[in-house]
C-alpha cells in the first residue's frame, strides 16, 4: 500500500487552509494565483474522498449490499429521493481551473494529462450514477456564462471520456515534467497515471460491453501492453490514504463507533465469507460482542450479518451485541488497509477475466481462469491476508468458468470501492441479492434521481434530459443508455 510522506502531509494542511478554490484563477496573470500543483492536490483529495463516501454513506450503500443500515432504514427500503452531485461538480470545477492553466503549455503537458484523467473519472462516475448529465456545458459558467447547462447523452459522454483517456495516456508517454509537489496520489510517477487512465478505460469498456461491441478496443490494449499499461500490482492502485490530520482527512468512521455501529455487515456478505471460509473476513469484520448458548433462536456463529429491509434490524438475532460490526481498523483516523480506493488491480484482473470469458479477448500469457485467481489473490494481498491452497480448491472458489462465479468473487473483492458492487450487479444480475420484506419494490434500483435543485433551477434541460432518454419520469428504476441491452 502507498504511504504519504511528511512533506505531503504538510501539503494536505496547506490545502486545508486554502478556501474557495472554485473561485481561483479569475485573473491568470495575478501573481497570487494558486499554483497548478496545489490545485492538483485539492482535486485529488476531493475526487478520492467523495468517491469513497459512496461505499459507506448514501443510497448506493444499500444497492451494493455490503452493509445493512440498522438505524436509518430509508435507503435500504428503497425510498430514494434526489441525490446531490455537488461534491463531484466542485471537484470538476476546481479541476477545470487546472486544465485552463495548463492548456497549451508544453512544460505543463503532464499536469494537463492528469487533469484529463481526473475529469474523466468524475464524469464517468456521475453518468454511471444518473444517466445523462450536464457535460459539454457543465463547466462553462465562468467563461461563457452558461448557468443552465444542457444534458449530454451517456453515449456521447462515454465516447468523449474514452478520447480524453486515450489522449492523456499518449501525453504522459512523451517526455515531460510532472512536479512531485501536489501529486499526492502517485508522487510524480507518470507511468502510474497512465495505468490509472487505461484501467479506468477498461472499466468503462466492460461497463458498456452489453450494449456495444468493445472486443476490438480491449484486444488492442492487450496486444500493446507497453502502449496501454494497466494496474496489475497493488502498489499501483489508485488509492489515497487518509492522513488523519483533520476530521475531513480521516476515515469517515474515525473515532465514531456510534456512527459505525449503524452500518452493520449484511447477511448475504457475511454468509458468503463464512461459506467459503474466506480469510478476509477477520480483516474486514469483528465478531459478535456476546454469545448466548441457551437461546435456540440466536445465530451461534461468531460472525453474524443483518438481512436488509426487515422489521427493527437493530433487534436482529437478539440485538446489537449479537451481530457483527466492522473491524476496529475502521475506527482509526488512518490505516494502511483503509484508503480511498478509486480503482485497484483486483478489479482490473476480474475485468480482464470477464473480457476473456465473455468477449473472447486474448490476454497474452493468461486465461480467464488464471486472471480470476489473480483477482482473488490481489484482493487478499491488499488486506494483508493469505489463503492456503485448499481455499482455492474449495467448491465455492475453484474456477468453474461460470460468469456468475466470476462476478460474485469480484463483488467480494470490490469491498469499499465506491459504488462498483452496485454498478456490476445492475448490469449482470449477480450476486442474486435478497430484497427484504419491507422494501417498497422487489428489485434493486438502477440509478439515482437527479438532484432536487435541477428541477428548481434548470427545469427546461432537466425535463429534456428525461425525455431524450425515453423515460416517463425521473425514476430510480429507469434504464440508462448502456443498460438498454437489445434496444
Amino acid at each position: 500500500m502507498k504511504g504519504i510522506s511528511p512533506r505531503f502531509i504538510v501539503l494536505f494542511l496547506v490545502v486545508a487552509c486554502t478556501s474557495g478554490f472554485e473561485k481561483i484563477n479569475d485573473n491568470p496573470n495575478d501573481p497570487t494565483t494558486v499554483p497548478p500543483e496545489d490545485i492538483l492536490a485539492d482535486v485529488i483529495i476531493q475526487t478520492a474522498y467523495s468517491y469513497q463516501e459512496a461505499s459507506t454513506i448514501g443510497p448506493s450503500v444499500s444497492a451494493s449490499r455490503y452493509f445493512t443500515k440498522i438505524r436509518n432504514e430509508t435507503d435500504d427500503l428503497f425510498n430514494w429521493t434526489g441525490v446531490s452531485w455537488r461534491d463531484q461538480f466542485k471537484a470538476l470545477s476546481n479541476n477545470q481551473n487546472l486544465l485552463d492553466m495548463t492548456e497549451g503549455r508544453k512544460d505543463l503537458s503532464h499536469l494537463h494529462a492528469i487533469g484529463l484523467i481526473i475529469k474523466s473519472f468524475n464524469f464517468s462516475y456521475l453518468t454511471d450514477l444518473y444517466g445523462d448529465i450536464p457535460y459539454s456545458e457543465a463547466l462553462l459558467s465562468k467563461d461563457e456564462d452558461i448557468i443552465y447547462p444542457q444534458y449530454d447523452s451517456q453515449e456521447d459522454i462515454y465516447k468523449n471520456i474514452m478520447a480524453d483517456l486515450t489522449l492523456a495516456n499518449n501525453m504522459l508517454s512523451k517526455p515531460g515534467e510532472l512536479p512531485e509537489s501536489g501529486d499526492i496520489l502517485y508522487h510524480g510517477n507518470a507511468l502510474a497515471w497512465r495505468k490509472f487512465a487505461n484501467s479506468l478505460r477498461l472499466r468503462m469498456l466492460i461497463r458498456m460491453s452489453g450494449k456495444v461491441s468493445v472486443r476490438e478496443d480491449i484486444q488492442s490494449m492487450m496486444d500493446q501492453p507497453d502502449v496501454y499499461p494497466l494496474i496489475l500490482n497493488n502498489n499501483d492502485n489508485a488509492s489515497l490514504p487518509y492522513v488523519g490530520t483533520l476530521d475531513e482527512y480521516s476515515w469517515i468512521f474515525y473515532n465514531k463507533r456510534w456512527l459505525m455501529n449503524r452500518y452493520r455487515p449484511s447477511k448475504i456478505f457475511v454468509d458468503l465469507l463464512l461459506r467459503q471460509d474466506d480469510p478476509r473476513l477477520e480483516a474486514w469484520l469483528s465478531p459478535v460482542n456476546a454469545w448466548i448458548a441457551s437461546e435456540r433462536w440466536i445465530d451461534k456463529n461468531m460472525y453474524v450479518g443483518v438481512p436488509h429491509a426487515i422489521p427493527n434490524p437493530y433487534e436482529y438475532n437478539g440485538g446489537e451485541d449479537y451481530i457483527s460490526s466492522l473491524s476496529d481498523v475502521y475506527l482509526e483516523e488512518s490505516h494502511s488497509h483503509v484508503e480511498a480506493m478509486m480503482i485497484n488491480c483486483c478489479e482490473v484482473y476480474f475485468n480482464l477475466a470477464e473480457a476473456v470469458q465473455r468477449l473472447g479477448v486474448k490476454v497474452p500469457g493468461n486465461t480467464d481462469e488464471s486472471l480470476y485467481y489473480k483477482g482473488i489473490r490481489a484482493s487478499m494481498r491488499q488486506y494483508g491476508v493469505e489463503a492456503e491452497e485448499k481455499f482455492f480448491k474449495s467448491a465455492e472458489i475453484a474456477y468453474n468458468a461460470s460468469f456468475e462465479q466470476l462476478i460474485i468473487q469480484k463483488w467480494l473483492s470490490l469491498w469499499l470501492t465506491g459504488a462498483e458492487g452496485w454498478f456490476d450487479h445492475r448490469r449482470t444480475g449477480f450476486p442474486n441479492f435478497p430484497i427484504g420484506e419491507r422494501a417498497v419494490q422487489r428489485t434493486i434500483p438502477l440509478r439515482f434521481q437527479y438532484p432536487p435543485e435541477e428541477m428548481a433551477t434548470n427545469e427546461e434541460n432537466y425535463k429534456k434530459a428525461i425525455g431524450q432518454q425515453g423515460w416517463l419520469d425521473d425514476d430510480i428504476n429507469e434504464k440508462m443508455w448502456y443498460l438498454k441491452v437489445g434496444d
